[in-house]
C-alpha cells in the first residue's frame, strides 16, 4: 500500500482571544487490498487506488488570563466519501463521516 498525504491549513487569531482553523488535506492511495469481513487466506487482494480531499475547521475562543478553550470542531466537513485503508484502525487519520463536537480544554 502506498499512501501520500498533503495538509494545506489556514489559521486565523484575533486579540480578543477568537480563533478559526481550516485545514484541506488531499489524499492518494493505492495498494493490494483484502476485502472487510473475509480472511486474507480466502480471497486473493484485490487493486485499488484513491485520490480525494478532505476538510476539517474549528472556531473558538481562548478564555480570558489563559484559562482554557472553548471550541466546536468538524472533521470531513462536507461528509465526503472514499475508499480508505487506515494503517491504524485504532487511531484513524481521518473520519470517515461528518463529526461535529463541541470541545472545552481548562488549564489549572
Amino acid at each position: 500500500m502506498t499512501t501520500h498525504r498533503v495538509p494545506l491549513s489556514a489559521r486565523f487569531f484575533l486579540p480578543s482571544g477568537v480563533f478559526a482553523t481550516a485545514t484541506g488535506t488531499w489524499f492518494d492511495q493505492s495498494g493490494q487490498f483484502f476485502r472487510i469481513g473475509q480472511a486474507p487466506s480466502v480471497d486473493t487482494p484485490e487493486s485499488g487506488s484513491d485520490q480525494f480531499w478532505i476538510f476539517d475547521a474549528s472556531v473558538g475562543y481562548r478564555l480570558p488570563d489563559r484559562w482554557g478553550i472553548v471550541s466546536i470542531e468538524a472533521r470531513n466537513l462536507f461528509d465526503r466519501t472514499f475508499q480508505y485503508q487506515d494503517t491504524d484502525p485504532v487511531r484513524p487519520v481521518i473520519q470517515p463521516e461528518r463529526t461535529v463536537y463541541f470541545k472545552i480544554t481548562i488549564s489549572l
